[in-house]
């Protein structure tokens, strides 16, 4: 019998630390470990493969880049807000 995929989430800097640990089971994790959150440049180049995207705290998601993410699913935040984020291009049909 196949396996199907395992979905991608993309995770753009620290999160709590429970958090990688539950998700690895169901879905490929992929976390950014450098300083501070993902670079936009960064995160245009990995954003495309991703089926969902969880933003780190202070990370942007400008238009442009949410664009990017045509197999995107779901947009969430590890924090409180979405002053970041560009509400208008971030529904997903």
């Amino acid at each position: 019998m196949e396996t199907a995929e395992k979905k991608v989430v993309l995770i753009t800097g620290s999160v709590q630390k429970e958090i990688v640990p539950a998700l690895a089971p169901y879905f490929n994790v992929r976390q950014w470990r450098g300083d501070g959150v993902m670079p936009l440049t960064e995160l245009e180049k990995q954003i495309g493969s991703a089926d969902a995207l969880m933003l780190a705290y202070h990370s942007k998601l400008p238009a442009a880049v949410i664009a990017q993410g045509k197999q995107l699913h779901l947009i969430v935040q590890h924090f409180v807000g979405y002053e970041d984020v560009d509400i208008a291009e971030s529904f997903i049909p």
